[in-house]
């Protein structure tokens, strides 16, 4: 697996398997575990829209309207 060979992957792996973990297992409710992806998703398209023109262009406020 590519992630062994890169700490960084491997622990933002580690995260997303413990937050699906404590779902599972009740220490977070659905409402909780939504947010937080909706939050890392929205952190993502700004990333991308931010550092790639194609990407820049495809989420354009006018082009997310329909």
């Amino acid at each position: 697996m590519y992630a062994i060979f890169k700490e960084e992957i491997f622990e933002k792996a580690k995260k997303i398997y413990n937050q699906h973990k404590n779902f599972e297992s009740g220490n977070i409710n659905l409402k909780q575990l939504k947010a937080y992806q909706e939050n890392k998703l929205r952190e993502i398209i700004k990333y991308v829209s931010n550092n790639s023109l194609f990407w820049a262009q495809e989420y354009r406020p006018e082009s997310m309207s329909g």
